[in-house]
């Protein structure tokens, strides 16, 4: 589970400086989304589609060792990947999308 706070200040006001933000501060907005189940969703969706996928953080290390998740429990013979980078709450995540034969068979023309 993770939670994004973020904070609500009156309108129009300014805030660029801490004090600014300090004086004009109206409340803060929060949300708490179960990590899981958001990614569940998507990966098998993907995995459908002969898409697998898996997420890292790099936060603190750029090695593959830092899963946070990933669709597959055996590598099943990946053809191409990519993969994106993101800032989430302060933690750098990168998701990787690897195709499988089944993509091919699936999209094959």
């Amino acid at each position: 589970m993770f939670t994004i706070l973020d904070p609500v200040y009156n309108n129009k006001a300014k805030t660029l400086t801490s004090e600014e933000r300090e004086k004009n501060i109206k409340g803060f907005i929060v949300g708490k989304y179960k990590l899981k189940g958001i990614i569940e969703n998507f990966s098998e969706e993907l995995r459908l589609k002969g898409i697998e996928i898996s997420i890292l953080d790099h936060t603190s290390s750029t090695t593959d060792e830092n899963i946070i998740y990933k669709s597959f429990d055996k590598a099943p013979g990946f053809l191409l990947s990519a993969s994106i980078s993101m800032d989430i709450g302060q933690r750098i995540w990168t998701i990787k999308f690897e195709q499988t034969k089944e993509y091919l068979v699936a999209n094959k023309e």
